[in-house]
């Protein structure tokens, strides 16, 4: 019986030590990235005062040029993860003449781009008459930007946010002139 007790007494022991080695190690693994974070961020230089004034962290601001330079890049790409900081929590897909798609995560939007591929490469220059012609015929596109193959027929039309210059829909077609 002594025996048993024993036993127990040593498992829960290595158990308790067990718990503490590990515990002990993720805080340090907490303090070293905390140590890390701090190491890395910019110290201020200091003034003319001598007094150090805290560094202020900018946000990086998403215009709609930057959004159309991704947009022309990574379209034409095959690199379209990069596409991503570019998007809406959730992005509206269409994939023109199917039941695809619902709204989804930029990632999974980023998939259905793959739907175009063979129209590689796109211009998106709005000023050329198809897509001036889109335009005109399709008032929904009035604010869109719009790619066209260079070497097929394939569209894809990007709805841009007023508020946010986030992608906020992708419509695809392996047509332009279904529209």
């Amino acid at each position: 019986m002594h025996r048993w007790i024993f036993a127990i007494n040593v498992a829960i022991f290595f158990v308790l030590a067990a718990s503490l080695v590990f515990f002990f190690t993720q805080k340090q693994g907490f303090l070293n990235s905390i140590t890390q974070a701090n190491k890395q961020s910019p110290a201020a230089s200091p003034s003319p005062t001598g007094v150090q004034k805290a560094a202020t962290p900018t946000a990086q601001v998403i215009t709609s040029k930057d959004t159309q330079s991704a947009i022309i890049k990574y379209t034409n790409s095959t690199d379209r993860q990069f596409l991503e900081p570019f998007m809406a929590k959730n992005v509206s897909v269409i994939l023109y003449a199917t039941d695809c798609c619902q709204p989804m995560s930029p990632k999974d939007a980023i998939k259905q781009i793959d739907y175009i591929n063979k129209g590689m490469p796109f211009t998106f220059d709005q000023k050329k008459e198809e897509i001036v012609s889109l335009k005109a015929k399709n008032p929904q596109f009035s604010n869109t930007f719009i790619g066209i193959s260079q070497t097929g027929e394939q569209a894809i039309i990007y709805a841009i946010g007023a508020g946010t210059n986030l992608i906020e829909s992708v419509q695809m077609s392996v047509s332009w002139k279904l529209y």
